[in-house]
């Protein structure tokens, strides 16, 4: 049986597993019941990490959004569903949402948020690597309470993987679609560390990954023990997904929405719907092609790939 990777402490009740198993882990069992009640847990959390950005009246057709253009929310936002404790909730509130949505699938977001009640605040230079992956990128904010804001990033592909993998740290790359929660580092976020990408955080952010209780490093040389799969020398490859953990949190039966607004009804009905089938995250990520990798060395002495030079002892010892 594969090892599972405990990920919430409080309560106790997620766990990933391997892709070979495709299943749910509720503590000691994997009945109906048990996937069941890891199901509401998940979409309770989603709903309590939405509710400032996204309205219960439309949630439904947010997620319907997400499933059409096959898009997905990453980085903080589902980082807390799956880690953060109910006891720290108020302490970790995010006050941005991220989006990343497929090449051409901008302006779709743009009218939904425009109709919801967000208008355009900026366009975003994209920073360093993302640039290479992010073709355009605005923030929204919330026209009666400025401080909420959804940030859209669109790839330069399809595929929304590649803006993922670039992330900053490796608690930015999770990721929630309309059916799954994917955690690229589950051992990491089981430890409840953050460690840096090719580029650090600037000193604004690091506060806001302390403030959940996180440890970050840009480093993996004070790790105690082999990184395996954490470690930034060697790449890791989204094919098969190993050492990702995932879980399916709606069984794709479709989002129901209360919203009567006509204008987003409308929206809905008159969205581009080419070649539309329902989008199943899971097998587009473990049959895709990317690489990636944290960082272009290891300076872990315990870690196989390590590339420090052994400590030296005088000739005088």
């Amino acid at each position: 049986m594969p090892q599972q990777a405990q990920l919430t402490p409080f309560p106790k009740i997620i766990a990933f597993t391997s892709l070979q198993e495709n299943s749910y882990i509720h503590q000691t069992h994997a009945s109906f019941t048990g996937r069941r009640f890891v199901q509401i847990e998940i979409s309770a959390r989603v709903a309590y990490a939405l509710r400032p950005f996204i309205s219960n009246s439309v949630r439904g057709t947010f997620f319907n959004l997400m499933d059409i253009t096959r898009s997905v929310v990453y980085g903080i936002v589902p980082w807390t569903v799956i880690s953060t404790p109910p006891q720290i909730r108020r302490r970790s509130r995010t006050y941005n949402v991220e989006i990343a949505v497929p090449h051409g699938r901008m302006d779709d977001w743009r009218k939904f948020l425009g109709i919801i009640g967000y208008k355009e605040h900026k366009s975003i230079s994209v920073p360093g690597f993302l640039g290479q992956v992010i073709d355009i990128q605005y923030t929204f904010v919330q026209e009666t309470r400025s401080e909420y804001s959804i940030t859209v990033s669109q790839s330069m592909t399809s595929s929304v993987l590649p803006i993922i993998l670039s992330s900053h740290t490796t608690c930015q790359m999770n990721i929630l679609s309309s059916s799954h929660l994917f955690c690229f580092y589950p051992n990491l976020t089981m430890e409840y560390k953050a460690l840096a990408s090719f580029q650090n955080l600037s000193r604004a952010q690091i506060p806001y990954i302390y403030r959940r209780l996180v440890s970050f490093t840009s480093t993996t040389e004070f790790f105690g023990y082999p990184c395996g799969e954490v470690c930034p020398a060697i790449w890791r490859h989204t094919r098969g997904l190993q050492g990702v953990g995932v879980i399916r949190w709606n069984e794709g039966k479709g989002f129901t929405s209360n919203n009567q607004h006509r204008m987003l009804a409308e929206f809905i009905k008159n969205i581009d719907r080419v070649d539309y089938e329902p989008y199943d995250a899971l097998t587009e990520y473990q049959n895709s092609t990317f690489k990636w990798r944290t960082g272009s060395h290891c300076l872990n002495p315990k870690c196989e790939y390590s590339t420090s030079l052994p400590t030296i002892r005088p000739w005088f010892i």
